[in-house]
């Protein structure tokens, strides 16, 4: 997202924190022998967001994404890349959510 806003390392508007609470691997779908051919990595986070010129946009949330990736592929070898793209869809989530009445 293109935006004015910018960051600052102090006297921001907007003051973030949070933690991962949640990272998960589980089958999402099995075939006849009980395999799974699909796993699914879960990644969840709180956020809290206190903004500091209107507590009314404030808020404390769970943000959760996901992505599915072949059952049979090393999770190792894929995670960094599941990592990634799951942590850009929480940061267009968390932005989304913040900046919706901004």
């Amino acid at each position: 997202s293109e935006t004015n806003l910018s960051i600052e390392e102090v006297n921001g508007d907007f003051d973030f924190s949070g933690e991962i609470t949640a990272f998960t691997v589980t089958p999402v779908s099995a075939q006849s022998t009980d395999n799974a051919q699909l796993n699914r990595l879960t990644i969840k986070v709180a956020v809290k967001l206190v903004c500091v010129s209107d507590d009314k946009i404030s808020f404390e949330q769970t943000f959760s994404n996901f992505q599915d990736f072949d059952a049979t592929v090393n999770f190792s070898d894929v995670e960094n890349d599941l990592v990634e793209e799951i942590s850009s869809m929480l940061i267009q989530s968390i932005f989304n959510k913040a900046a919706i009445n901004w």
